[in-house]
């Protein structure tokens, strides 16, 4: 069984939201993203889980977005 150091976050503007990720540091990754994306606010999501959890989170929640959105993923995802 894994380390559950992994965060699992969302970025928001306004109500929308606009990434999907997983850090080891929020207060770092915050900063990272203010460099370059515009957001609200980073809403945790849960407690801390093994990293292979937070991968498979981020992708379950990336797909879950795109099926709300015509296929399209939140703005700043890669995906």
């Amino acid at each position: 069984m894994g380390t559950r150091d992994t965060y699992r976050y969302i970025l928001r503007q306004g109500h929308r939201t606009v990434y999907v990720g997983i850090t080891d540091d929020p207060g770092r990754r915050e900063g990272e993203h203010s460099a370059d994306k515009v957001f609200d606010r980073m809403a945790i999501q849960g407690p801390r889980v093994t990293r292979g959890t937070a991968e498979k989170w981020e992708l379950d929640a990336i797909d879950r977005y795109k099926s709300g959105h015509s296929g399209h993923g939140p703005k700043y995802n890669k995906t």
